[in-house]
């Protein structure tokens, strides 16, 4: 049987190879050990912008890798985002419904996906991702960086960073996994790669359907929904120096609908349906020395929307974006006082959005709306000493449609003691208004306003990590806090248009909280991970500063796991995530309502069983308390449910 080495739990830490990388671009994340790489290694990872990895982490990161992912039992990501510290995800239904996240207080457009290092936000909802389209078994690691990156990433990373992994085409491995159980579930999944360093190809195919549950407070419809993505990844070393990288992803879903019909304005049973697709086209082609490295990629987001109400369409949306990225990095590893490294990025963003739909005496709901985006970026680190790491990085953003902009970052790291580091960062950031709240969606309903202001953020963090090593115990601890100026309310009532419109709010909303995480780990395979937080967001509405909706105050999670080889052939794992009462909107009254959600607490646990290597066994629970809650207003979520999981690995 296969076994692998006790480590701290959660990952809410980089290897040791990657230490002096993460503290070099990000202040926070790590902090310099003995058994540290030569700089040459680190500095040549540094240079890779295009992937999220501990080579641009700019704050507190947490990182998954394949076997939490596989051993965690979610069937979608959205799952284990609710373990995480000022992470609160909300899903509108049923599986299939639009899933959402926020971190730190801030909107759910204010989070950056990226998948392999190309760009995952859809301009055709809301520059948002749906994580209802992503599950667990398609990817092999993942990166959440919490706080304000837009001085690197750009407009849509205001509030943090989400980077995915898939299977690398660097290694051979053949995976099969086959699910069921309870709601009519069922799931297949191949993963398979063959490949060296100089060439390789990644397959990934994933099937996922079920009959689901009812969400609506009336009726008993259940609301069904199915998945399929489909990915191809290669690369090919063309010299030396030369590597190009290629990804083909495509995701199909399909959903039942619980609208939320006039007058009552309530989720209530319907005949409607949606379906969704999504392709990432993108290449790469990297030249790499030992002391510089060129980058220069492309990459295309295509996604169509269709909306039907008994076989009929009822709507119909598409988006599309072309991202060209032109990228150097240069090292100085014998710079003047210390080590060094400058990376220069140019890079040129085109989004489209189109909607079709038939015309009414309100209007014409059909459009067709585009924007060109140029950005200029520059990233430096510097490191003077063993126990001083300090960064900068400015960007130039210009926007047809906005005043040109500049965003940036100050951070520094000092080791305090061999297991000890303290860190600070202080940044700006600006958020574009989306299409739909420019242009509209609805002539009836939801008007566009075309004189928006970008969101424009100021924040800071500073935060402390400390390791124990004899004991296996590792912690952390951070404060931060975040300032919007001109934040868009998309949702705001307009008497002289008779409908809802998006305006930017007066006054200043306010974001600021402290996050804590404690890991610890064993010999004999048991990992122990706590985390808590604390936030306060709010916002000013009229005349009153009011907590922000669907934004829990405080939320933690403590999650034990037995790893395999340790206790014979099982292992398993069980978490337990809570949150506190949140605000939430009634729609269903006018002016809408403030109400209450209840706070939860939910249960998921995985058992395993390996009777022979590379064969594992799996019973997978969710919600074991039967929690009976509303993850939003409206919206009754899942009972308890339990799965059958069997893996097969070739390695």
């Amino acid at each position: 049987m296969k076994t692998r080495p006790s480590r701290p739990l959660g990952r809410a830490r980089t290897s040791a190879r990657f230490l002096f990388v993460g503290a070099l671009l990000a202040p926070g994340l790590s902090y310099a050990q003995s058994d540290s790489p030569p700089v040459d290694d680190t500095l040549r990872v540094l240079g890779h912008r295009t992937t999220l990895g501990p080579a641009a982490q700019l704050g507190q990161t947490v990182r998954f890798d394949d076997d939490d992912l596989q051993g965690a039992g979610a069937a979608l990501i959205t799952d284990l985002l609710r373990e995480l510290p000022s992470a609160a995800p909300s899903q509108a239904g049923a599986l299939g419904s639009l899933t959402q996240l926020r971190l730190r207080g801030g909107e759910a457009n204010h989070v950056l996906v990226r998948i392999d290092g190309f760009e995952a936000n859809d301009p055709a909802s809301g520059s948002e991702f749906d994580f209802s389209q992503l599950r667990s078994t398609t990817v092999s690691g993942m990166n959440l960086l919490s706080g304000a990156a837009g001085a690197l990433w750009g407009s849509d990373a205001l509030a943090g960073v989400l980077d995915f992994q898939t299977l690398t085409s660097t290694e051979n491995h053949t995976e099969l996994s086959l699910e069921g159980g309870e709601r009519g579930r069922e799931a297949l999944a191949l993963r398979w790669a063959r490949g060296t360093a100089q060439q390789g190809l990644a397959l990934t195919l994933d099937h996922f359907e079920t009959e689901g549950t009812n969400t609506a407070r009336t009726g008993d419809e259940d609301d069904g929904y199915a998945l399929q993505t489909f990915q191809l990844k290669g690369h090919r070393a063309l010299t030396d120096q030369l590597t190009v990288t290629a990804l083909a992803r495509q995701v199909a879903r399909r959903s039942d609908i619980d609208g939320t019909p006039a007058p009552a304005f309530i989720p209530a049973d319907s005949a409607t349906q949606g379906r969704a697709q999504q392709r990432l086209l993108g290449v790469r082609l990297d030249y790499e020395t030992d002391r510089q490295t060129l980058s220069v990629s492309a990459e295309q987001l295509a996604s169509r929307y269709r909306d039907s109400e008994d076989g009929a369409r009822t709507a119909q949306r598409r988006g599309d974006r072309l991202r060209l990225v032109l990228q150097g990095t240069r090292y100085f590893p014998n710079a003047p006082l210390g080590e060094a490294v400058l990376t220069l990025a140019a890079e040129q963003e085109q989004e489209r959005f189109d909607q079709l739909g038939e015309a009414s005496p309100f209007g014409d709901p059909t459009q067709r709306q585009s924007l060109t985006h140029r950005s200029l970026l520059a990233v430096a680190g510097w490191r003077p000493g063993d126990r001083l790491t300090l960064s900068a990085s400015g960007r130039f953003d210009d926007n047809e449609a906005f005043a040109s902009a500049w965003t940036g970052r100050v951070g520094a790291e000092v080791a305090l003691a061999a297991h000890t580091a303290l860190w600070g960062s202080f940044a700006s950031a600006q958020k574009n208004p989306t299409f739909t709240e420019r242009f509209g969606f609805t002539p009836d309903t939801f008007f566009g306003n075309a004189d928006l202001r970008p969101e424009r953020s100021v924040a800071a963090e500073l935060g402390l990590r400390q390791r124990w090593p004899a004991l296996g115990l590792e912690g952390s601890v951070v404060a931060h806090r975040a300032r919007l100026k001109d934040e868009i309310n998309g949702f705001s009532f307009d008497g002289a248009l008779g409908g809802f419109t998006a305006v930017n709010r007066e006054g200043t909303s306010q974001r600021s909280g402290v996050e804590g995480t404690l890991a610890w780990a064993n010999d004999q395979g048991l990992e122990l991970t706590a985390r808590y937080s604390v936030l306060d967001a709010n916002e000013v509405q009229g005349t009153e500063r009011r907590d922000e909706i669907r934004r829990p105050g405080r939320q933690g999670s403590l999650t034990a796991a037995l790893l395999p080889g340790h206790l014979g052939p099982f292992s398993g794992r069980l978490t337990v995530a809570w949150r506190d009462a949140l605000d939430d909107s009634d729609f269903s009254s006018f002016p809408a309502e403030t109400v209450k959600l209840e706070g939860i607490t939910l249960v998921r646990g995985q058992v395993s069983v390996h009777p022979r290597e590379g064969v594992t066994l799996s019973l997978l629970g969710e919600n074991l308390l039967d929690e009976r809650y509303e993850a939003l207003w409206g919206y009754r979520a899942p009972g308890r449910a339990l799965y059958l999981r069997a893996r097969l690995s070739l390695d």
